[in-house]
C-alpha cells in the first residue's frame, strides 16, 4: 500500500481546466505564455470583442477600439484607438493581463511582448477558423466550458442551415460597394463566399482572381442572378439605385424584386454573430427559391 501511495504521489496530475500558468499557440504559430488568470483584457478588433463578451468575460475588458460597437456595453469601454492606428501608450497605461489582437497588429504586439504583456494574434480565414478562435480565446481567459458551449451552439446552427439548403445552388450576386472600377463583391477567400456556399448559393464572384473583386455591369447582367444581396455599412447603395441601373431590369432578381439588404457586421466580422449572418443569407436564398418556383396546391388545401 505504501508503494502504491508513493507511486501515485510521484505522478504528475493533469492541469484542471482554467488553471494557470498555461501556454497556448495563436494563429501565427507563436507560443504565448499566460502566467495568471486574466482579469484585465484588451481587444484590438470588433470580432475579438464579440467573442469575449459571448463567452462571459465582458466585465474584464478594460480597452477596445473605436469600432467595437457590439454588444452595446462595448461602446462604453475605454478606447485605445482605431483598428489600424492603435495607441500603444494607451494600451500599456491600462495595464492589461492579456491583449487579443489580429494579424494587422504585429508591430504593436512585438512592443507589448517586450514589456511582458501576452498578446494573442488571431487571423481567421474561414468559418472553421472562427470556431477555432472561439475555443482558443476560451482557453486563454480560463473560460473553456463557456467557449465550448458557444462553439457547439454555432456548429449546430451551421449544420441546420446546411441541411435546409436547396438541392440546386441558387445563383446570386452580393454587392458591398461601388467604385470607378465596377461593383465591389466578394470572391474566393472571403467570409461572404464561404457563407454563400454553406447556405446553398452559387456566388457569381466565386471564380474571381481576388477575394474582393470589382465586377462589371455587363458581367452581372450576363450572369443573371436570381438573388441580389446588398451588404450595408461599406459605402454601397440602396435597392432603389440598383433597380434603376441601365440594363439591370433584365436580371431575374430585379424582375422578381428579390433584392435584400444585410448588416455588414453579420457577414464581415469573424465572430460568433457570423452564424446569424449565415442564417439570414440562408433565409434569403430559400425565400428566393420558393418565390421563383410554381407551387400547386390540391383543391382540398385551398378550402
Amino acid at each position: 500500500m505504501v508503494l502504491i501511495l508513493l507511486g501515485c504521489l510521484g505522478q504528475e496530475s493533469p492541469q484542471p481546466e482554467g488553471e494557470f500558468p498555461k501556454t497556448i499557440v495563436d494563429d501565427t504559430g507563436k507560443e504565448v505564455l499566460i502566467e495568471e488568470h486574466p482579469e484585465r483584457i484588451i481587444s484590438l478588433a470588433p470580432s475579438n470583442t464579440e467573442i469575449l463578451y459571448a463567452i462571459g468575460v465582458g466585465e474584464k475588458i478594460v480597452g477596445t477600439t473605436d469600432y467595437c460597437t457590439y454588444p452595446p456595453d462595448a461602446v462604453h469601454t475605454e478606447k485605445v484607438g482605431g483598428f489600424s492606428d492603435v495607441n500603444s501608450e494607451k494600451v500599456i497605461s491600462l495595464n492589461p493581463d492579456i491583449v487579443v489582437a489580429t494579424s494587422n497588429h504585429q508591430e504593436i504586439a512585438e512592443r507589448l511582448e517586450e514589456l511582458g504583456i501576452p498578446v494573442i494574434i488571431l487571423n481567421p480565414l474561414t468559418l472553421d477558423d472562427i470556431l477555432n478562435n472561439i475555443t482558443l480565446i476560451g482557453v486563454a481567459v480560463g473560460e473553456e466550458e463557456a467557449a465550448q458551449d458557444l462553439r457547439a451552439d454555432c456548429e449546430a446552427r451551421i449544420e441546420a442551415v446546411k441541411e435546409n439548403a436547396p438541392s440546386e445552388p441558387l445563383t446570386l450576386y452580393v454587392e458591398g460597394w461601388v467604385s470607378t472600377s465596377g461593383y465591389g463583391s466578394f470572391g474566393p477567400g472571403s467570409f461572404v463566399d464561404d457563407l454563400i456556399f454553406l447556405a446553398g448559393g452559387r456566388n457569381i464572384a466565386a471564380d474571381a482572381d481576388t477575394s474582393y473583386p470589382n465586377i462589371s455591369s455587363e458581367t452581372i447582367i450576363a450572369e443573371n442572378p436570381v438573388l441580389i444581396i446588398l451588404v450595408s455599412g461599406m459605402g454601397g447603395v440602396g435597392i432603389e439605385e440598383v433597380v434603376s441601373r441601365p440594363g439591370w431590369d433584365t436580371i431575374a432578381a430585379v424582375k422578381n424584386n428579390a433584392i435584400y439588404v444585410i448588416d455588414g457586421d453579420l457577414v464581415l466580422r469573424p465572430g460568433p454573430r457570423i452564424v446569424e449572418g449565415l442564417e439570414i443569407l440562408a433565409e434569403f436564398i430559400n425565400n428566393a427559391v420558393y418565390e421563383s418556383s410554381e407551387v400547386f396546391l390540391p383543391m382540398w388545401a385551398c378550402a
